[in-house]
């Protein structure tokens, strides 16, 4: 299984690293290569060089920093679309935390749409079993604009959406869910109390205060199904392989003439989700998108049918990597 997963990754992405920083990281840039949705899209590593004993590219953070996603206009489009016709009502379904739907590209793309209190939350995962970045995760939100009236906002749009490249910048997309600290209790019998060994410094509406300092914390992933296992793999081979690479390339840097500094590979878009339906009804939104670079679609246009039933992580249908944890 692991050596699948190596393959394809190793098969379908381009590692460059770049100069070191003021704070002592090298950028590590794993583009994807592929011919998938994401293809162009680039996730950003920040290790240390560590050259006592073997040298070694370590991250401690164990994910990426930041996430470019190339050309895309496509998203934006769909996106915006999907929160249309959430509002109108299409598919959506009631439970103890409010309305939600799930729209999905079958094998390409799974969004799940959720009320917030004052904005729309669409979360975009991707399932396109081509690509090296299978079960990432991005969460974009919706809100109504404030300069223009009657329109809808995509938070981030307007700083981190560079319009020449039609790139978008992401700094909180994931593939597992992220590192929480936790402390550690003790308990040595069913009778005893319950005791964490930390200082306790004060007391608040929200509990006590401790000190760090002597407490017993560990980082642990809250990994609570096998979707979420599915993508902490994945990411820890991109991660294994992108080290890996990065270090070849500095080890030659440091023997060989310094070659003149590319810019980051630029792909040519893709055409994303072309031809596909969501949930078997309406047409494709993709299709229609807008050829302008880094323009916001001011027009919906009518909300689509509603889908006789959302789809479930249950219906997902991904042979080549689906099978590694069992979906059918």
């Amino acid at each position: 299984m692991f050596n699948r997963i190596a393959e394809i990754i190793k098969a379908n992405t381009k590692v460059e690293v770049k100069a070191q920083t003021p704070n002592g990281a090298y950028p590590v840039i794993v583009t994807d290569a592929s011919e998938s949705i994401t293809k162009g899209w680039s996730l950003t590593y920040y290790p240390r060089l560590y050259t006592q004993g073997n040298p070694r590219l370590y991250d401690g953070k164990e994910t990426f920093s930041a996430l470019r996603i190339a050309n895309f206009t496509p998203v934006y489009n769909e996106v915006l679309s999907l929160d249309q016709r959430f509002r109108a009502g299409d598919g959506v379904q009631q439970s103890q935390r409010g309305a939600y739907a799930v729209y999905e590209y079958p094998g390409v793309a799974r969004f799940s749409v959720r009320q917030n209190q004052n904005s729309v939350s669409v979360n975009m995962v991707i399932t396109d079993e081509r690509s090296p970045f299978y079960m990432l995760m991005i969460n974009f939100k919706v809100t109504d604009s404030k300069s223009a009236p009657g329109q809808r906002h995509l938070i981030g749009s307007d700083a981190q959406w560079d319009a020449n490249t039609d790139t978008f910048v992401e700094h909180n997309a994931q593939f597992a869910p992220s590192k929480a600290r936790f402390l550690r209790i003790h308990q040595e019998s069913r009778e005893d109390q319950p005791k964490i060994r930390a200082l306790v410094t004060g007391m608040s509406e929200q509990g006590a205060l401790i000190s760090t300092e002597n407490a017993e914390i560990v980082y642990l992933q809250p990994i609570s199904s096998k979707y979420a296992a599915m993508a902490y793999i994945v990411e820890q081979e991109i991660l294994e392989h992108a080290l890996a690479e990065a270090l070849k390339q500095l080890q030659a840097q440091a023997v060989q003439p310094p070659a003149q500094a590319n810019t980051q590979p630029q792909s040519q878009p893709s055409p994303l989700f072309a031809g596909m339906v969501p949930n078997g009804t309406g047409n494709n939104p993709f299709a229609a998108a807008s050829s302008g670079q880094g323009q916001p679609n001011a027009s919906f246009g009518a909300p689509q049918t509603p889908s006789s039933q959302a789809t479930t992580w249950g219906a997902l249908n991904k042979p080549a990597w689906g099978t590694l944890v069992g979906t059918k």
